[in-house]
C-alpha cells in the first residue's frame, strides 16, 4: 500500500478501492506499520530518549511528586523574603543527574520540565519494565518500553483518523485508504518510535480537539485542549484557536460549561501534586519551559534560520576566514543558536519587538479566516489549524525542529478532506521529512546528515528546505483564502 496515497487523484483513488485486492492490502499495511513500529521501538532514538529514561528511574526510585522541585512551605518562604520566580526556579527547580546511572549522551544533568501526564507516563513505563530489570537497565528493552506511549497513541490516532472521515462524511472505504496512509506515512514512523520522541501523544490530543471542533462539541475539545497542553509545553499553541472558536461560535453559557469541565479536569490531573503540597513548584516549572524564546531558531528550518547564516558569517569574518574556511570542519555555521541582539549586530539596525509580532499577527489572521470557515463548515477546522500551527513553525523565534509535528496529522486529514490541497500537502510533508532526515537521521543508530555536515561543511544546503518551508506556507496560505471565498460565496448564496 503507497504511505502517500493520501495524495492520489480521486480517480487514482477510486481505483484503489475498486481493486479485489484491496481488503487484503489494507490488512497488509496494518500489519506492515505495526511491525515497522514495534521493529523501531528497540532503535537508540535521538538523545532526548536518555532523558527520558533518566527521568522513568528518578520517577521509579523517588516517586512523581517531589519531581519539580521544594515543598510548597519553602517556595512560600522564599516569595515572602523577596524573591522572584524566575530567581526562585532558578535556584530550586529539579534537575536530575545521572552519575550513578550510565547513560548514552555527554551530558549529565536533565531538569525536569514537562507538564505531569508526561511523567505519569513515563512513571507507568518505569514501573512496568522493573518487572524485567528490577535496577531499570539502559539497554534496548528499556527503549522499547519507553516507545510504548508513542505506539499506542500511534494505534489511536490511525483509530481516530479513520473514525473523523467517516463521521466527517467520508466514505468508509475512502477513509481506510486515507487511514492506511497516515499509519504507514514515513514521517509518523520516523518520529516516533525511531527517533524516540513523545510527540505522537501531543499530536493525538491535538487531533482529537479539533476533531470535536468539527463535530461541534465544545465540551470534549475544551477537556481534549486541556489534556493536550498538559501532555507537552507546546500544546499551549492550539489554546487560542480553540478560545477563538468558543468564544465568537458558541453562546456564552456553552462556553462556561466547556470551560468549568475542562479546568475541573486539569485539576484533577495536577491534584497529586497539590494535595502533597507540592503545588507551588508544579505551577514554577510549568511556567518556565526551557525554550530559547529571543533565539532565531533552535535546530529550525524556519525564516529565521535563513539570517542564522548572516550572523554566523559575520562572526566568522571576524575571526579572518574565508568563505571555504567556514563551510568546514568545527567553522561549520548551521546547527549555532543566535539571538536577535546578534542579528541586529550584524545587520547594524534595531528590530525592536518585530519578530516577536510575526506570529501573532499571521495567527490572528488565520483564526479570522478560521472562524468564518468554520461558520459555513466545521470540518473546514483541521486547515485552519494546520495553516495557523504552521504559521508558529516558521515564524515564531526559538523553535525547534520536531515542533513542526503538532501541524502534521492535520495537515494531512486536511489532504484527505480536501482534494485541492493535496499537492501543497505533499510537497510540506517531503520537505519536513528532509528536515528531520538532516537534523537527526534514524535517531542514533545511524547518523544523520547533521555529522556530515560538522564534518566537511555541507551545512549551507539547509537553505534550500529553509527557503522551500517558507515558500509552501505562503502557497498555503493562497490555497487558504481561496477556500474561504468559496464557503463564503456559498454561504452568501445559502
Amino acid at each position: 500500500m503507497n504511505p502517500f496515497s493520501l495524495f492520489q487523484s480521486s480517480a487514482r483513488r477510486k481505483q484503489i478501492i475498486a481493486s479485489p485486492t484491496f481488503r487484503r492490502r489494507v490488512i497488509f499495511a496494518l500489519v506492515l506499520g505495526l511491525l515497522l513500529r514495534l521493529g523501531g521501538g528497540f532503535l537508540m532514538g535521538s538523545q532526548d530518549m536518555e532523558w527520558w529514561k533518566v527521568w522513568a528511574k528518578d520517577f521509579h526510585d523517588n516517586g512523581l511528586i517531589g519531581c519539580y522541585g521544594p515543598p510548597d512551605a519553602e517556595i512560600v518562604e522564599r516569595l515572602s523574603a523577596g524573591q522572584s520566580l524566575q530567581r526562585i526556579y532558578k535556584e530550586t527547580g529539579r534537575i536530575v543527574h545521572s552519575t550513578d546511572y550510565v547513560v548514552g549522551a555527554t551530558r549529565v544533568d536533565f531538569p525536569v520540565v514537562q507538564p505531569p501526564i508526561f511523567h505519569y507516563l513515563l512513571w507507568v513505563v518505569s514501573k512496568a519494565y522493573s518487572v524485567i530489570s528490577p535496577t531499570l537497565e539502559n539497554t534496548r528493552v528499556f527503549n522499547f518500553f519507553i516507545n510504548i506511549p508513542m505506539l499506542l497513541a500511534s494505534i489511536l490516532l490511525a483509530w481516530l483518523f479513520f473514525r473523523g472521515l467517516v463521521s466527517l462524511g467520508q466514505d468508509p472505504q475512502e477513509a481506510r485508504l486515507s487511514a492506511v496512509g497516515f499509519w504507514l506515512f514515513p514521517l509518523m514512523i520516523l518520529n516516533s518510535p525511531i527517533q524516540g520522541y513523545f510527540d505522537m501523544v501531543l499530536a493525538l490530543g491535538c487531533f482529537a480537539t479539533f476533531l470535536a471542533l468539527a463535530k461541534r462539541n465544545l465540551v470534549a475539545a475544551c477537556m481534549l485542549c486541556t489534556l493536550t497542553f498538559l501532555s507537552k509545553p507546546q500544546g499551549v499553541l492550539i489554546v487560542p484557536l480553540v478560545l477563538a472558536i468558543g468564544f465568537l461560535d458558541f453562546r456564552p453559557l456553552q462556553n462556561l460549561k466547556a470551560w468549568a469541565a475542562a479546568a475541573g479536569l486539569g485539576g484533577l490531573v495536577a491534584s497529586p501534586y497539590f494535595l502533597s503540597g507540592y503545588g507551588l513548584s508544579f505551577i514554577n516549572a510549568v511556567l518556565h519551559p526551557t525554550q530559547h524564546a529571543g533565539s532565531l531558531s533552535v535546530q529550525s528550518l524556519n525564516f529565521w534560520w535563513l539570517l542564522n547564516y548572516r550572523v554566523a558569517f559575520r562572526q566568522l569574518r571576524a575571526r579572518k576566514l574565508d568563505f571555504f574556511e567556514a563551510l568546514s570542519g568545527n567553522n561549520m555555521i548551521a546547527m549555532r543558536i543566535y539571538t536577535l541582539e546578534d542579528l541586529e549586530h550584524a545587520l547594524k539596525m534595531k528590530f525592536g519587538i518585530f519578530p516577536y509580532l510575526i506570529f501573532p499577527v499571521l495567527a490572528i489572521a488565520v483564526i479570522f479566516f478560521a472562524i468564518s470557515m468554520y461558520r459555513s463548515e466545521a470540518k473546514s477546522i483541521f486547515f485552519a489549524a494546520t495553516m495557523y500551527l504552521y504559521a508558529y513553525v516558521i515564524f515564531a523565534l526559538g523553535v525547534h525542529t520536531n515542533h513542526y509535528f503538532l501541524m502534521l496529522p492535520l495537515l494531512l486529514i486536511s489532504a484527505s478532506l480536501y482534494p485541492e490541497i493535496r499537492r501543497w500537502a505533499c510537497a510540506v510533508s517531503l520537505v519536513f521529512l528532509s528536515q528531520d532526515l538532516f537534523f537527526y537521521g534514524f535517531g542514533r543508530d545511524f547518523s544523520s546528515a547533521t555529522w556530515y555536515a560538522t564534518q566537511y561543511g555541507w551545512s549551507f544546503l539547509t537553505l534550500i528546505p529553509a527557503l522551500c518551508s517558507v515558500g509552501f506556507f505562503f502557497w498555503g496560505l493562497k490555497l487558504l483564502i481561496q477556500k474561504w471565498k468559496t464557503l463564503r460565496q456559498v454561504s452568501v448564496q445559502q
